[in-house]
Protein backbone atom coordinates (compact mmCIF):
# COMPACT_ATOMS: atom_id res chain seq x y z
CA UNK A 1 0.00 0.00 0.00
CA UNK A 2 1.72 3.43 -0.76
CA UNK A 3 0.48 6.70 1.07
CA UNK A 4 1.22 10.65 0.26
CA UNK A 5 4.25 11.31 0.32
CA UNK A 6 4.90 8.26 -0.70
CA UNK A 7 4.89 5.82 2.16
CA UNK A 8 5.34 1.73 1.82
CA UNK A 9 3.54 -1.07 3.17
CA UNK A 10 3.92 -4.58 2.93
CA UNK A 11 4.89 -8.33 3.99
CA UNK A 12 4.92 -11.60 2.77
CA UNK A 13 6.66 -14.95 3.70
CA UNK A 14 7.38 -17.77 1.43
CA UNK A 15 9.99 -20.09 0.08
CA UNK A 16 12.94 -19.49 -2.19
CA UNK A 17 15.13 -22.80 -3.79
CA UNK A 18 18.15 -22.14 -5.03
CA UNK A 19 19.75 -24.14 -7.81
CA UNK A 20 21.75 -26.34 -5.43
CA UNK A 21 18.38 -26.96 -4.08
CA UNK A 22 18.50 -25.22 -0.81
CA UNK A 23 15.23 -24.20 -0.08
CA UNK A 24 14.99 -21.52 2.21
CA UNK A 25 11.92 -20.24 3.86
CA UNK A 26 11.32 -16.38 5.00
CA UNK A 27 9.15 -14.18 6.11
CA UNK A 28 9.19 -10.32 5.65
CA UNK A 29 7.76 -7.11 6.60
CA UNK A 30 8.34 -3.10 5.66
CA UNK A 31 6.79 0.01 6.35
CA UNK A 32 7.27 3.71 6.37
CA UNK A 33 9.21 5.62 3.34
CA UNK A 34 11.74 6.00 1.00
CA UNK A 35 13.92 8.06 3.30
CA UNK A 36 13.32 5.78 6.13
CA UNK A 37 11.66 2.04 5.73
CA UNK A 38 11.28 -0.50 8.92
CA UNK A 39 12.36 -3.52 7.51
CA UNK A 40 11.83 -7.05 9.50
CA UNK A 41 13.42 -10.40 7.49
CA UNK A 42 12.80 -13.84 9.30
CA UNK A 43 14.24 -16.84 8.20
CA UNK A 44 13.22 -20.38 9.75
CA UNK A 45 14.67 -22.68 7.12
CA UNK A 46 17.82 -23.96 6.48
CA UNK A 47 18.73 -21.69 9.50
CA UNK A 48 16.90 -19.71 12.05
CA UNK A 49 18.11 -15.96 11.50
CA UNK A 50 16.77 -12.79 11.41
CA UNK A 51 16.95 -8.92 10.86
CA UNK A 52 15.28 -5.58 12.37
CA UNK A 53 16.07 -2.58 11.34
CA UNK A 54 15.89 0.21 8.94
CA UNK A 55 16.71 1.06 5.47
CA UNK A 56 17.58 4.48 5.13
CA UNK A 57 17.65 7.59 2.04
CA UNK A 58 16.88 4.79 -0.70
CA UNK A 59 16.59 7.69 -3.44
CA UNK A 60 19.93 8.87 -2.15
CA UNK A 61 22.71 6.70 -1.17
CA UNK A 62 20.88 4.36 0.45
CA UNK A 63 22.22 2.22 3.70
CA UNK A 64 20.77 -0.60 5.47
CA UNK A 65 21.07 -0.27 9.53
CA UNK A 66 19.76 -2.81 11.97
CA UNK A 67 20.82 -5.90 14.37
CA UNK A 68 20.98 -9.70 12.56
CA UNK A 69 19.99 -12.10 15.06
CA UNK A 70 20.63 -16.24 15.55
CA UNK A 71 19.67 -18.58 17.29
CA UNK A 72 21.70 -21.70 17.82
CA UNK A 73 23.38 -21.57 14.27
CA UNK A 74 25.87 -24.25 13.44
CA UNK A 75 27.39 -23.02 9.83
CA UNK A 76 23.89 -24.99 8.40
CA UNK A 77 23.93 -24.63 5.36
CA UNK A 78 27.46 -24.38 3.99
CA UNK A 79 28.90 -26.54 6.60
CA UNK A 80 27.53 -30.00 7.66
CA UNK A 81 25.74 -29.91 10.69
CA UNK A 82 27.83 -30.49 14.07
CA UNK A 83 31.05 -28.89 12.54
CA UNK A 84 30.90 -25.89 14.14
CA UNK A 85 29.82 -25.01 17.56
CA UNK A 86 25.51 -24.23 17.96
CA UNK A 87 25.89 -20.60 18.19
CA UNK A 88 23.81 -17.40 18.87
CA UNK A 89 23.38 -13.99 19.37
CA UNK A 90 23.44 -10.38 17.80
CA UNK A 91 25.29 -8.21 15.40
CA UNK A 92 24.31 -4.51 14.72
CA UNK A 93 25.24 -4.03 10.96
CA UNK A 94 25.13 -0.90 9.07
CA UNK A 95 25.70 -1.25 5.69
CA UNK A 96 25.97 0.90 2.77
CA UNK A 97 27.26 1.11 -1.07
CA UNK A 98 30.89 1.63 -0.32
CA UNK A 99 31.24 -0.79 2.60
CA UNK A 100 29.65 -2.53 5.93
CA UNK A 101 30.66 -2.29 9.71
CA UNK A 102 29.97 -4.66 12.33
CA UNK A 103 29.89 -5.16 16.43
CA UNK A 104 28.28 -7.44 18.22
CA UNK A 105 28.13 -10.75 21.36
CA UNK A 106 28.14 -14.32 20.35
CA UNK A 107 27.46 -17.20 22.78
CA UNK A 108 27.63 -20.73 22.75
CA UNK A 109 28.70 -23.54 24.93
CA UNK A 110 31.90 -23.86 23.95
CA UNK A 111 32.64 -20.50 24.79
CA UNK A 112 31.99 -20.66 28.66
CA UNK A 113 29.57 -18.20 30.65
CA UNK A 114 31.14 -15.55 29.16
CA UNK A 115 30.39 -14.28 25.83
CA UNK A 116 32.78 -13.52 22.58
CA UNK A 117 32.80 -10.01 21.29
CA UNK A 118 32.98 -9.20 17.61
CA UNK A 119 33.94 -6.29 15.11
CA UNK A 120 35.02 -5.98 11.61
CA UNK A 121 33.98 -3.87 8.94
CA UNK A 122 34.56 -4.45 4.54
CA UNK A 123 32.32 -4.41 1.74
CA UNK A 124 30.21 -7.19 -0.52
CA UNK A 125 30.87 -7.00 -3.91
CA UNK A 126 30.35 -9.76 -6.71
CA UNK A 127 29.74 -12.61 -4.12
CA UNK A 128 32.21 -12.21 -1.96
CA UNK A 129 32.83 -10.73 1.24
CA UNK A 130 35.95 -8.70 1.95
CA UNK A 131 37.01 -8.04 5.08
CA UNK A 132 39.34 -5.12 5.51
CA UNK A 133 39.70 -6.26 9.65
CA UNK A 134 38.15 -8.68 11.91
CA UNK A 135 38.44 -9.27 15.69
CA UNK A 136 37.04 -11.71 17.70
CA UNK A 137 38.24 -11.56 21.39
CA UNK A 138 36.75 -13.20 25.61
CA UNK A 139 36.77 -10.56 27.42
CA UNK A 140 37.30 -11.78 30.16
CA UNK A 141 40.97 -12.77 29.25
CA UNK A 142 43.41 -12.26 26.85
CA UNK A 143 42.19 -14.21 24.03
CA UNK A 144 42.26 -12.62 20.42
CA UNK A 145 41.81 -13.68 16.84
CA UNK A 146 42.17 -11.24 13.86
CA UNK A 147 41.89 -11.80 10.51
CA UNK A 148 41.52 -9.95 6.92
CA UNK A 149 40.99 -11.33 3.49
CA UNK A 150 38.04 -12.65 1.44
CA UNK A 151 35.03 -15.34 1.66
CA UNK A 152 33.27 -16.18 -2.12
CA UNK A 153 29.95 -17.47 -1.84
CA UNK A 154 29.65 -18.97 -5.20
CA UNK A 155 29.88 -22.65 -4.35
CA UNK A 156 28.48 -25.35 -2.53
CA UNK A 157 31.05 -24.21 0.68
CA UNK A 158 32.77 -20.37 1.20
CA UNK A 159 36.06 -20.03 -0.90
CA UNK A 160 38.23 -18.56 1.39
CA UNK A 161 41.81 -16.59 1.00
CA UNK A 162 42.19 -15.14 4.79
CA UNK A 163 45.00 -14.41 6.75
CA UNK A 164 45.64 -13.15 10.77
CA UNK A 165 46.89 -13.93 14.22
CA UNK A 166 45.58 -14.94 17.33
CA UNK A 167 46.86 -13.71 21.10
CA UNK A 168 46.42 -16.19 24.27
CA UNK A 169 45.04 -18.94 22.49
CA UNK A 170 44.13 -21.94 24.74
CA UNK A 171 41.84 -25.30 24.25
CA UNK A 172 39.53 -25.63 25.74
CA UNK A 173 38.41 -22.51 25.98
CA UNK A 174 36.74 -23.51 29.24
CA UNK A 175 38.44 -25.87 32.21
CA UNK A 176 41.72 -26.69 32.28
CA UNK A 177 43.70 -26.02 29.16
CA UNK A 178 45.53 -28.68 27.17
CA UNK A 179 47.20 -26.44 24.94
CA UNK A 180 48.13 -22.67 24.84
CA UNK A 181 49.70 -20.64 22.49
CA UNK A 182 50.81 -16.84 23.60
CA UNK A 183 50.76 -16.05 20.04
CA UNK A 184 50.29 -17.47 16.28
CA UNK A 185 50.04 -16.27 12.80
CA UNK A 186 47.75 -18.29 9.71
CA UNK A 187 46.27 -18.47 6.23
CA UNK A 188 43.27 -20.49 5.12
CA UNK A 189 42.93 -21.14 1.40
CA UNK A 190 40.81 -22.16 -1.21
CA UNK A 191 37.05 -23.94 -0.71
CA UNK A 192 36.45 -27.34 1.36
CA UNK A 193 39.02 -29.13 2.29
CA UNK A 194 40.51 -25.45 3.33
CA UNK A 195 44.50 -25.42 3.12
CA UNK A 196 46.08 -23.85 5.94
CA UNK A 197 49.56 -22.54 7.74
CA UNK A 198 50.20 -21.77 10.93
CA UNK A 199 53.13 -20.39 12.76
CA UNK A 200 52.92 -20.54 16.27
CA UNK A 201 54.60 -20.93 19.80
CA UNK A 202 52.67 -23.39 22.05
CA UNK A 203 52.91 -25.09 25.84
CA UNK A 204 51.23 -27.82 27.26
CA UNK A 205 50.63 -26.83 30.84
CA UNK A 206 49.05 -30.45 31.55
CA UNK A 207 52.38 -32.20 31.34
CA UNK A 208 55.33 -32.39 33.71
CA UNK A 209 56.91 -29.03 33.30
CA UNK A 210 55.09 -27.54 30.51
CA UNK A 211 57.18 -28.06 27.77
CA UNK A 212 57.00 -25.56 25.22
CA UNK A 213 57.53 -25.65 21.40
CA UNK A 214 57.86 -23.01 18.32
CA UNK A 215 56.15 -25.08 15.54
CA UNK A 216 55.21 -24.62 11.75
CA UNK A 217 52.45 -26.87 10.39
CA UNK A 218 50.19 -26.73 7.04
CA UNK A 219 47.40 -29.00 6.19
CA UNK A 220 43.73 -28.90 5.36
CA UNK A 221 40.39 -28.22 7.31
CA UNK A 222 37.26 -29.92 5.94
CA UNK A 223 33.94 -31.03 7.46
CA UNK A 224 34.93 -32.01 11.32
CA UNK A 225 38.37 -32.99 10.13
CA UNK A 226 42.03 -31.51 10.36
CA UNK A 227 44.69 -33.51 8.43
CA UNK A 228 48.16 -32.30 9.29
CA UNK A 229 50.40 -33.16 6.28
CA UNK A 230 53.46 -31.22 8.15
CA UNK A 231 54.58 -29.97 11.11
CA UNK A 232 58.02 -28.69 12.36
CA UNK A 233 59.54 -27.69 15.40
CA UNK A 234 61.72 -26.59 18.35
CA UNK A 235 60.26 -28.70 21.34
CA UNK A 236 62.24 -30.50 24.48
CA UNK A 237 65.65 -28.77 23.51
CA UNK A 238 65.52 -31.68 20.50
CA UNK A 239 63.20 -31.44 17.21
CA UNK A 240 59.89 -33.19 16.91
CA UNK A 241 58.41 -33.42 12.96
CA UNK A 242 55.40 -35.35 12.29
CA UNK A 243 51.93 -35.55 10.12
CA UNK A 244 48.06 -37.11 11.48
CA UNK A 245 44.61 -36.19 11.37
CA UNK A 246 41.97 -34.96 14.24
CA UNK A 247 38.38 -35.76 13.72
CA UNK A 248 36.42 -33.28 16.40
CA UNK A 249 32.88 -34.81 15.64
CA UNK A 250 31.57 -38.69 16.45
CA UNK A 251 34.15 -40.32 18.65
CA UNK A 252 36.59 -38.50 17.96
CA UNK A 253 39.41 -40.42 16.14
CA UNK A 254 42.70 -39.11 16.03
CA UNK A 255 46.05 -40.37 14.94
CA UNK A 256 49.77 -39.20 14.27
CA UNK A 257 53.37 -40.06 13.24
CA UNK A 258 56.04 -38.42 14.78
CA UNK A 259 59.59 -38.55 14.48
CA UNK A 260 61.70 -36.99 18.14
CA UNK A 261 65.69 -35.70 17.12
CA UNK A 262 68.08 -35.15 20.14
CA UNK A 263 65.07 -35.15 22.69
CA UNK A 264 66.12 -33.93 26.30
CA UNK A 265 64.46 -36.29 28.61
CA UNK A 266 64.90 -33.88 31.57
CA UNK A 267 62.95 -31.64 30.63
CA UNK A 268 59.95 -33.98 31.17
CA UNK A 269 61.31 -36.21 33.93
CA UNK A 270 64.30 -34.72 35.88
CA UNK A 271 64.65 -38.43 37.02
CA UNK A 272 65.92 -39.55 33.31
CA UNK A 273 68.54 -37.73 32.04
CA UNK A 274 70.33 -37.96 28.83
CA UNK A 275 68.51 -37.39 25.09
CA UNK A 276 67.01 -39.62 22.54
CA UNK A 277 65.70 -40.31 18.93
CA UNK A 278 62.41 -42.19 18.16
CA UNK A 279 60.09 -42.80 15.49
CA UNK A 280 56.80 -43.70 17.01
CA UNK A 281 52.96 -43.54 15.71
CA UNK A 282 50.00 -42.73 17.73
CA UNK A 283 46.01 -43.28 17.87
CA UNK A 284 42.97 -42.89 19.78
CA UNK A 285 39.58 -41.02 20.25
CA UNK A 286 38.73 -38.29 22.15
CA UNK A 287 40.76 -35.80 23.68
CA UNK A 288 40.81 -36.18 27.81
CA UNK A 289 43.49 -37.27 29.55
CA UNK A 290 41.95 -40.77 29.98
CA UNK A 291 40.27 -41.11 26.86
CA UNK A 292 41.56 -44.46 25.26
CA UNK A 293 44.97 -44.02 22.89
CA UNK A 294 47.88 -47.32 21.77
Amino acid sequence: RATTPLGLRAAANGRWQLPDEQTWRFAAAVSGNLDRLATTVTLSAPTQASFVGNALNLTGEPRIVGTLRATEFDGTPWFDAGVLPRTSGSVSVDVGADGFGLDGTLTAEVFGDGPVRVQGNGRWQDQTLELASFRAWLPRSSLTLTTTGTARFAGAAPELALSGEWTAMRWPLIGEAAVESTLGTYTLQGALPYHFDVDAHARAPLLDGAPEAQFTATGSLDNGLVVIDQIDGAALGGRLSGSGRVSWIGDQRWSARFQAQNIDLATLRPDLPGRISTVATVEGRGFELTSPWT
